[in-house]
């Protein structure tokens, strides 16, 4: 169980200054989710420093960061709410921050934040096939709902000789 410690502090507000610690902790996350799920190639972009700003604009009370010692952004949530839905995302914690409860901390905040502006259903989404993902969401409540398919097609294959 998440306890509190000098360890991380939050959740707070991120500010425009969080941007690229924030992007930092996005990359990190689900370039190592997507290595722990058998796909060690990806690497996940940083994302425009414009989209983040939207981000945090539109969750507005619900963007929530918690911070390691060094003032770093060490995990995040952005809830947002529209009537009487809410849903999360994105979140993420840092691997080297992960195993600690942290990941628990920061849903349940959101969802507290939530449930208390009104939201009568809360989502999110995760990959079908990170089962780690489904247990940990579904330990917290949440149950599957419509499934969402990735769909790839490979592009022409180029002559190597």
């Amino acid at each position: 169980m998440w306890r509190p410690d000098e360890e991380v502090s939050g959740p707070v507000r991120p500010v425009e200054a969080d941007i690229p610690s924030l992007n930092h902790a996005f990359s990190e996350a689900f370039t190592d989710r997507y290595r722990r799920d058998g796909l060690p190639g990806v690497r996940v972009p940083y994302l425009a420093p414009a989209i983040w700003r939207y981000a945090i604009a539109d969750a507005g009370e619900g963007a929530m960061v918690w911070r390691d010692r060094q003032g770093r952004v060490a995990a995040f949530n952005l809830a947002h709410r529209s009537g009487s839905e809410g849903w999360m995302g994105p979140l993420a914690v840092r691997p080297d921050m992960q195993g600690r409860g942290l990941g628990t901390e920061v849903v349940r905040a959101a969802t507290t934040w939530l449930l208390q502006s009104g939201a009568g259903t809360i989502g999110l989404e995760t990959m079908p096939r990170t089962v780690e993902n489904i247990g940990f969401y579904g330990r917290l409540g949440f149950v599957p709902g419509a499934l969402t398919v990735t769909m790839v097609r490979d592009g022409p294959r180029r002559s190597t000789g």
